[in-house]
């Protein structure tokens, strides 16, 4: 048996946002007060922050073997993504095209991808499973190409999961997932801020000079390590309409102490989420559904590298915490 299909669905937005008068944590042209008040931004140039948005369009071929048994899949992925920096000039003499280092725009990139799966129902009672999804490759963000490696390159990183769903009693499921994604096979992401010791700054408004720098060749990026996720589910069937689940999941930190300065736009520490959701099949046409998240505080804190080259021994701390809700409907024709 073969099916064909389409998904659209998102990823992000990633987004953080510093007011125009939050205390400066790179300088940025601050006249040696660092309490807060009204100042040049978090990164030196008024409000500070990123917003990155993903969107993906999927068609999907699917064909099921060994009687039903056996499933198989790919998807051809198409990628649009958007994104913004605000707040970023204190990073200017470092950026080998200051020009399209901090123009506040929004800029916007494509690209393709591929993603393939197996089901595998072992017995009547356990299901195995795996997929892997390609590294993507975008293009260019040209409005930051002085920021972003490789002159604005911003791909979305190869990941792969394997998991599997069993049946402990009649209304109870299982579930138990691993997923890897490979953030620092993406440069923009996963190089070092310390490249930066391979650039030449300039400080009259020119371009710097060496791989490392901002939008070079090997420019400094996040730092972001690769990530080993570990998914913990479980779902009662409570009534023949009424579905409960919920859910653990437990991430390693992308980010290390010595990369905390870079990371003040994109925070990712955190490591457990915890999910409550239900289901509720009003007839045979009309199904609502909701569920909760939250994401315990995480912190991280490392030396501030721009203020220590002003000779100010400072640390900079980062931290997250989530909270999401959601609602749903749903019409089966």
């Amino acid at each position: 048996t073969s099916s064909i299909g389409i998904a659209i669905y998102g990823n992000g937005g990633l987004n953080s946002d510093y007011s125009g008068t939050a205390a400066s944590l790179f300088g940025g042209g601050n006249t040696g007060t660092y309490s807060f008040g009204t100042q040049k931004g978090i990164q030196g140039g008024g409000e500070g922050g990123v917003n990155l948005k993903q969107m993906f369009i999927a068609p999907t071929y699917a064909h099921k073997f060994m009687d039903g048994k056996l499933s198989l899949g790919a998807s051809l992925l198409f990628a649009r993504q958007t994104i913004q920096v605000k707040g970023i000039s204190a990073f200017a003499p470092y950026s080998v095209d200051p020009a399209n280092l901090y123009s506040n725009e929004v800029s916007h990139s494509t690209g393709w991808g591929g993603k393939i799966g197996v089901l595998y129902h072992a017995t009547d009672k356990i299901s195995l499973a795996g997929s892997y999804q390609t590294k993507m490759s975008m293009g260019k963000f040209d409005q930051y190409s002085g920021l972003f490696a490789e002159g604005g390159k911003f791909d979305i990183p190869s990941t792969w999961t394997v998991g599997g769903a069993f049946q402990v009693a009649p209304a109870w499921t299982l579930t138990a997932d691993f997923q890897r994604i490979n953030y620092a096979d993406v440069k923009s992401i996963g190089n070092s801020a310390s490249n930066l010791q391979s650039c030449t700054p300039n400080y009259t408004g020119g371009a710097a000079t060496g791989s490392g720098c901002l939008g070079g060749t090997n420019g400094a990026g996040f730092g972001w390590k690769n990530v080993n996720i570990v998914k913990l589910g479980a779902q009662w069937q409570m009534s023949p309409a009424l579905q409960l689940r919920v859910g653990f999941n437990h991430g390693t930190n992308p980010i290390d102490t010595n990369e905390v300065v870079f990371n003040t736009l994109a925070p990712g520490v955190i490591k457990n989420h915890y999910t409550a959701g239900f289901s509720y099949a009003i007839d045979k046409h009309q199904e609502v559904s909701g569920a909760f998240m939250y994401a315990p505080d995480v912190s991280v804190t490392g030396t501030n590298q721009f203020l220590l080259q002003q000779n100010i021994n400072a640390q900079t701390t980062i931290h997250m915490k989530q909270y999401e809700a959601t609602v749903g409907y749903a019409y089966k024709f």
